[in-house]
């Protein structure tokens, strides 16, 4: 989960090893947008509405990886 606090400002980046898959608000299931950066990272659309200074949830969805021995 990616906690959105309304004063924070700048990208909203998840660095990871793991593919994601899916993002989208947790309070309404919208679809949130991303896209993979050059580097591996993710960068999500800024959720609307932040004016209302309620912190917002996204959930991302990951493949997880699998380890082999």
């Amino acid at each position: 989960y990616l906690y959105i606090i309304p004063t924070a400002g700048g990208e909203i980046r998840l660095d990871t090893e793991s593919t994601v898959t899916e993002a989208y608000l947790l309070d309404s299931r919208e679809a949130v947008a991303f896209h993979q950066t050059e580097d591996d990272g993710y960068v999500f659309a800024e959720p609307l509405a932040l004016s209302t200074g309620l912190v917002r949830v996204i959930a991302v969805t990951v493949e997880s990886l699998s380890h082999s021995k």
